[in-house]
């Protein structure tokens, strides 16, 4: 009998202590995907659930990660919509893919390139040749997506 009240206590004693280390998220309420996309300045140890995907993202060193290890935003290859160009510069409109992601231009075969983070993006005019590859590629804390490319002529 005394061997079972102290493995009783035990067993109590145990569920009441992971009762109190483990961390009560019942209060989180749900945000859309586009109110998740707006946050300006998430903390270390923050915890969101977006309600369209039901699912539950934290955030640790500067990257948002889904419950499943997931990291989010994942890059995706941005649309070139157009390019133009003034007597210096080329000009490069651009579909961005996901909010807060960074993206890469390039003009193939020249030391000319950015990182910017919307669009437009300028690039200076190359004095080499008049046929060139622009490049643009997406970057976020995940990586990096496939580049997208476009020839541009600058010939007059």
């Amino acid at each position: 009998m005394k061997y079972i009240i102290t493995l009783l206590f035990c067993l109590i004693f145990s569920f009441v202590n992971a009762q109190n280390t483990s961390t009560n998220i019942s209060n989180i309420q749900p945000i859309s995907t586009a109110e998740f996309n707006s946050i300006q300045s998430p903390k270390n140890g923050d915890i969101v659930l977006i309600k369209e995907t039901a699912t539950l993202m934290y955030y640790v060193n500067n990257t948002w990660f889904a419950m499943q290890g997931e990291c989010t935003p994942k890059p995706n290859t941005p649309k070139i919509d157009s390019v133009t160009t003034t007597e210096t510069t080329i000009v490069i409109y651009f579909t961005p893919t996901v909010q807060k992601q960074q993206y890469e231009l390039q003009i193939l075969d020249t030391d000319i390139k950015a990182t910017v983070s919307k669009s437009p993006a300028q690039l200076p005019i190359p004095k080499e040749k008049s046929v060139y590859v622009l490049q643009i590629q997406a970057i976020t804390p995940c990586g990096k997506a496939g580049p997208m490319a476009t020839v541009i002529n600058l010939q007059k």
